[in-house]
Formats: C-alpha cells, structure tokens, sequence
C-alpha cells in the first residue's frame, strides 16, 4: 500500500506534499498514542517550543531531534540511532515505534529486552516497553540497565536524568552550529532602513577606515577583493595591500590598480606570514577604523558605510556583520552573536566581517606572528577580553568555500594548531600557578578525558579505584565531546560515586587540552593523566608517588604495554631536533617486547 502511495503521489500535481502531510498525520497520531513524548521535558530543553503538548510534538518532530534534543528522558535519538539519528528522514522515535528497539533501545538507562522478558505484556503496547515502563512504573520501580555498576529504580533515573540535562543542554547550546541555512532577511531590511541613511562619522586626519589585505601569489584574486573595496558606497577609506614575498605577478598586478586610485598603497615585504603581513598593514595604517579583506573575498557594496555607522551610533569598539557562504552546493550563514563563553566552543567572528577602532585593535595587540594557524580566532578572543564585539545583522561579504578557490591557512596548515591556541587562550595557567598552594597534600588526581564512548571509561576507572589502596585518589573525568548517550552514562554511573569529579566540554579538543580542562578542576599535590583506554593491572600508585620523594624527579610513570605484550611507552626519551634548543621528548622503546623495558631502572 505505502508503495501504491508513493507512485500515486509522484504523477499527481501536488501528490507528494499531500503524501507527507499523511505522513506527518501518521507519525502525530503514533507517537501521541505511545505515551513517550513528555513536552514538559522538551521544554527544559527548547524553551522556545510551543507550550501545548501537540505544537511541542510537532517542533520536536520538525527541529529538535536534528539538533540534539530529546522526546523524553528515556529516549535518547542518538542512542536508538548512532549513525543516522540526525541525518535520516525518519524520526528515530518513530521509527522505535515501527521497527522496535534495534541493537541498543530507547536509552543507556533503560534495557528494553530484560523489561519485556520479565513483562510479556509490554510487547503490544501502542509505545512499545518504554511505553509501557512509562505507563506502569512507580518511583520505585527497578530499572534495568545497560549501563556497568548502576542500580536504579525508575525515579532515581528520572531525578539523575533531571540533574543531568541542563548541564548537557546548556553546553550543547554553547557549542551549537554556528552556520545557519536560513537568513533572517527583515531583520537585515531593518537594519538597513535604520543605519543607511546616517552620515558615517569623520576620519579626522586621515581617512575613516584602513583596509588591509594581505596577500601572496594571488594576482587574479586580489584583484577582484580591490574591486569590491572601489565599489563601496563609503568613499573615505585607504586599502593597504600587503604582498607576502609572492613570486608571481601579484605586486605588478596591484602597482597598476593603485597608480589609477590614490587611496591604494602596496606594500612589499619578504615572505613573513599571514599575521607578520596584516600587523605591517596595521603599523602603517591611519584610519580611525581598521578593516580586514583577504584576497579571496569580496564585500557588499554597502559593508563599510553600514558598519562605521552603526558601530559609530552604538559606540562599539569591535563590530562584525554576517558572512555568506558558498560550498558550491548550498548557501550557509554564519551570523552568530556570543560571548566570551561562547568563543572558547569555537570562534564566531569571521575576519572579514570585523571592523575595529584602531586604538583597540592595537590595544589587543595585533597578530600573533608565531601561530602558523587560528591566528584570526586568537586575535578575535583578545579583542573580546578588552570589549564586547556585536554583532550587526546584514550580510557583509560573500565566501567562497570551495577548495578550487585556492589554497588556505585552514586548509594547508595542521589541526593540531588550534589544540595549541586554544591551550594558551583558555588554559587558566595564571590562576592555576597561583592556587598550587591550596592543593590538597598527598591527595593524587587522575585526569581522565573521555571522547566517544563511555565503557572504555567506565571499566578503567573501576580498575584505577580498586588498585589504589588507602590512598587519597581522586579521578576527573572529562566528558571531552561525548554526544549525550556518553554523559548519561557517565552521570548514572559515577555522578554519586565517592572520589569523583565529574565534567564536560561540548566538543573534543583532543587528549591534551582535554587533560588541561580536567587540571582547571582537579585539587590534589600530584596529577596523573590516563587514557580511557589504559587499564591497571596492579598496585599502581603508590611507586609513583614514592619515586616523587626523590628532589631529582618531576615526574614519574609506569611502564605500559598493549595487550600484545609491546611497549606503548617506558618513559620519555629526548630526541634532537635540528633548529630547536629543546629536545622534543617521545615515547619510549615504542612496539618492542615488553622484555626490552625489564632491566631499565
């Protein structure tokens, strides 16, 4: 019959919405009469939603399982569905309701397969056995399982889950996609109407706005990011074009746009970076404002005269508009107004939709010359320490994503750079340096940082507990961009669990930032950084701590081994590197038998 429908709809004008709208219907009426949906609790999560049960319903089943929230406590989307939760056509709530629970079920907490074996009954409820548990249950109902070490009855899940939940909630939210498919265009017709129309101020003795764009080996782009500046609306302004050493026909291609427009000044320089360029652009800059441009990008024609003035009205220090992107598939935009919290999730502001008063721009400092990568973000995060920078909601440049637009910082440049950024921007060294006298002594912290799933985890931080002896432990564990199905598991089994601490971060920074966030909340003498993956076998701490009595030691470790009988690491060993005053420390007697390692001392 759904076939006969489907061939039906396609050759009737008109068929296929017709078809989805009975689709819709069908899945209203299915999921209502389930039981399941709790509005109550998809409020907690999108408060925005609509405050009757079937207007929540249908925002749920429209928006909300595609950016992470949750039917009801005891469904989880991307539990049911690890692969396809936010992707498919089908909600994955529905498709419980159709198809059953799967390999994994409706959530960590509940095992839907021990609840039917031991109630037959629930296996023609119209919600299945979570419908079922929902419809039967008491506060003390024992709850079955999935999750290693935790015993629950249906209300402490409930009360775990509700302590649980804002904590995920809130910092999924920090961490939400910042690119939009969707354009508020009134919003843009609003702010044109209010600002297009007012003088922009003065640029006293020189000109109101330096554009700087730096470029390298770019002669055919950088031609068109100069035509868009020619093309603004906004006259007083001066584009310092910055070559980076090109070596092809660049700089001539510039001396001949400029020597026609007096406000264009090329500078030339030996090749020094993105950052080294920008900064001499910034030094020989006279305008009130500074504006950035890279060479592959273009402005709207109004960009400059909307931006100096509202950010001159407003008093705004540092102001941003949209940008629009092209991937050469779809349009996106990233029109995002954050905070400081939210820049340390990842960074919001687009370098070419930034405009800044100089003497805050120099203020910040500039660029970093010694980054190779995130040099824009590291900028951005210090501006924001010094003011807050708004947001101006028009779009100000259009972006061309597509690889075919040339090579990129981001693109050319190692992934690990922005672990290090955001290392020196977030690491809270000063204040941790400052606390070291309030460490408790002889307490030892295992900071543990946890991406992906939670069994890893779970079963060596088991190990690490009964290894220890009497001693004073206590493990951090870092929810390091685990989707939620990880945090409900840590919660439900280690949020009580004496000698814990438990926390998260929306997106995995990688093992090293991971163990630097779980240091911002550890508080014993001595630390220990362990990988989920790393299991004691023995006693374990107390050589550790007893190799630290000796002045000459600042660190200790035990030797680790995979489960082959090789050498993961015996220590560190300094490697000589050519250019570089430090040796770069690696693991070592990596991959050898274990029977290498046996007579070191």
């Amino acid at each position: 019959m759904r076939r006969i429908l489907r061939t039906v709809s396609r050759r009737v004008p008109g068929g296929e919405r017709v078809l989805r709208r009975l689709n819709r219907s069908r899945q209203l009426r299915m999921v209502r009469r389930s039981g399941i949906f709790d509005p109550e609790w998809y409020r907690r999560q999108v408060p925005q939603a609509p405050a009757d049960r079937d207007g929540a319903l249908r925002h749920y089943l429209g928006h909300g399982r595609r950016q992470g929230y949750a039917p009801s406590p005891l469904f989880d989307p991307a539990w049911f569905d690890p692969q396809g939760w936010d992707a498919k056509g089908l909600d994955p709530l529905v498709r419980y309701l159709i198809d059953g629970p799967g390999s994994y079920g409706p959530s960590p907490l509940f095992d839907e397969r021990a609840w039917v074996k031991h109630f037959p009954d629930a296996r023609h409820h119209p919600g299945r056995g979570l419908g079922h548990l929902l419809a039967t249950a008491t506060a003390d109902t024992p709850l079955p399982t999935r999750v290693p070490g935790a015993e629950l009855t249906f209300g402490a899940a409930v009360a775990l889950l509700e302590e649980a939940e804002p904590v995920w909630t809130a910092d999924h939210d920090r961490a939400r996609r910042r690119v939009t498919r969707v354009w508020d265009a009134g919003a843009e017709r609003e702010f044109r109407r209010r600002w297009q129309a007012v003088r922009p101020p003065s640029g006293g003795d020189g000109p109101l706005v330096s554009v700087i764009t730096p470029v390298r080996n770019r002669a055919t782009q950088v031609l068109t990011a100069i035509a868009s500046v020619q093309a603004q609306t906004l006259t007083d302004w001066e584009l310092l074009v910055v070559d980076d050493g090109s070596t092809d026909r660049t700089a001539q291609a510039v001396e001949l746009v400029a020597a026609a427009d007096r406000r264009i000044r090329l500078l030339r320089r030996p090749h020094g970076g993105v950052s080294a360029a920008r900064n001499a652009g910034i030094a020989a800059a006279r305008g009130r404002y500074i504006a950035f441009l890279d060479s592959d990008n273009q402005w709207t024609p109004h960009f400059l005269q909307l931006m100096t003035a509202a950010m001159d009205g407003t008093g705004t220090g540092a102001g941003y508009g949209a940008l629009e992107i092209h991937d050469g598939l779809r349009v996106g935009y990233l029109a995002f107004e954050g905070d400081l919290a939210d820049l340390e999730h990842g960074n919001h502001v687009d370098l070419n939709v930034l405009v800044v008063r100089r003497d805050l721009l120099l203020l910040a400092g500039g660029f970093d010359p010694a980054l190779r990568r995130m040099v824009d973000y590291d900028l951005v995060v210090r501006l924001a320490r010094l003011e807050p920078l708004r947001l101006f909601p028009f779009i100000g440049t259009i972006y061309d994503s597509r690889e075919e637009a040339g090579p990129r910082i981001s693109t050319s440049e190692s992934a690990r750079w922005d672990e290090a950024v955001k290392n020196h921007l977030f690491g809270g060294w000063d204040e941790l340096r400052a606390g070291l006298a309030d460490r408790v002594a002889g307490r030892v912290s295992v900071l543990l940082p946890v991406s992906g799933p939670a069994s890893a985890a779970l079963r060596a931080i088991t190990h690490l507990q009964r290894h220890a002896g009497d001693a004073d432990l206590e493990i951090v564990v870092l929810d390091n961009g685990g989707q939620r199905p990880a945090w409900t598991q840590l919660s439900a089994a280690l949020a009580h669990r004496p000698g814990i601490r438990l926390t998260r971060f929306s997106r995995d920074v990688g093992p090293v930032l991971g163990a630097n966030r779980a240091l911002r909340e550890s508080t014993g003498e001595y630390v220990v950084v362990v990988r989920p993956e790393v299991v004691v076998d023995g006693p374990w701490l107390q050589p550790l701590v007893d190799a630290l009595a000796d002045p000459a030691v600042g660190a200790a470790q035990p030797l680790v081994v995979d489960s082959a009988g090789l050498v993961c690491t015996a220590g560190g060993v300094p490697l000589p590197v050519p250019g570089r005053a430090e040796p770069l420390w690696v693991p070592g007697l990596q991959g050898l038998p274990v029977e290498d390692a046996a007579g070191l001392p």
